[in-house]
């Protein structure tokens, strides 16, 4: 979803007849945190917890309500492309399930390598490597998660 680069308001009376047809199809929706505003957000996923909601390009300026709206509601994911912060993924992982996590390097607009390097460079286990850069896009495009 992409309210702000479509213009449309992210409100019940907009975006339920869209949601309620991703609910249908069991389709997870994707939005960028720069797409809207985070209590409208927090809203929304709330009462669509049988919805899976993948939360994209959020980076130090957000991460403190992404975080937050991580922690509390589990139909949430977040992608990698822009969270670039120090100890980000430890971070991640200190707060919310593995299984939430998904790589992400907003190719082609970005080069896929800096984000292979940081994911590198964490010390990651080998599961854990494979959840974030594989297997957890796999549930999540295959409807494994309710």
């Amino acid at each position: 979803m992409a309210p702000k680069l479509h213009d449309y308001p992210f409100q019940h009376w907009m975006i339920d007849s869209w949601i309620n047809w991703f609910k249908k199809k069991k389709i997870s929706i994707w939005i960028s945190v720069w797409e809207v505003n985070p209590s409208e957000l927090y809203q929304v996923i709330a009462e669509n917890q049988d919805v899976s909601f993948v939360l994209t390009e959020a980076h130090y300026r957000q991460s403190k309500w992404v975080l937050q709206l991580l922690k509390k509601l589990k139909n949430t994911y977040i992608e990698l492309s822009r969270w670039a912060l120090t100890d980000g993924i430890s971070l991640l992982l200190d707060n919310i399930d593995e299984k939430r996590i998904l790589f992400g390097s907003r190719f082609p607009d970005s080069p896929i390598s800096p984000q292979l390097y940081f994911l590198h460079n964490c010390n990651l286990s080998t599961k854990t490597l494979s959840l974030i850069c594989a297997d957890n896009l796999k549930r999540l495009l295959h409807n494994e998660n309710h």
